[in-house]
């Protein structure tokens, strides 16, 4: 490959990430603290909730994949609201028909509703919010495109180290792949 459309592909691979914007540092909800040791960040995208979960999930911290934050407790709710400015920011929250659901599979049990949400209004309000109203870290159900609260702003991204026994089972399922690949090579 030509060295010059090598060093092209790779400046237009920085720009680009550079329009996701980061407003600051991922902030850590650590587990001295009480929290669950998982970072937190803003992502300055002004998208729908569909292109923001995509790209949530693109996003890597510390060799950590990212996905759209999924909010189990009222204190994990409380930290996110005092330490990133999430006003009208995407939630990693979903409605398949009348359930919510979190992008992670988790149970969704702890809710942080506004008052008189979720409503569904106008029948297509499928995706989670914080609230466009700065109400303390309230929730808003919106739809896709975030119609009802205007230009959002981005999203909560959370990052979660992968558990030891899953990342020792990877490691292991690798070198067993490698194994055999090169005693078949042998063969």
């Amino acid at each position: 490959m030509n060295k010059k459309f090598t060093i092209y592909i790779v400046l237009g691979t920085m720009l680009f990430s550079l329009a996701q914007v980061s407003v600051a540092a991922p902030v850590q909800w650590t587990l001295a603290s009480g929290g669950n040791g998982h970072w937190y960040d803003e992502i300055d995208f002004c998208e729908t909730w569909t292109s923001s979960n995509a790209d949530a999930q693109n996003q890597i911290f510390n060799g950590m994949l990212g996905h759209l934050a999924t909010i189990t407790s009222a204190e994990e709710n409380a930290f996110i609201w005092a330490n990133l400015s999430a006003n009208k920011r995407w939630l990693g929250g979903f409605k398949t028909g009348a359930d919510w659901n979190w992008v992670t599979g988790e149970d969704f049990t702890f809710t942080n509703w506004a008052p008189v949400e979720p409503n569904n209004l106008g029948g297509y309000e499928n995706f989670l919010q914080f609230t466009p109203d700065n109400m303390l870290g309230n929730w808003n159900d919106n739809d896709n495109n975030g119609y009802l609260s205007g230009i959002d702003v981005g999203y909560v991204v959370e990052f979660a180290p992968v558990p030891l026994p899953a990342a020792a089972w990877l490691f292991g399922s690798a070198l067993g792949l490698l194994g055999w690949m090169r005693r078949k090579q042998s063969v």
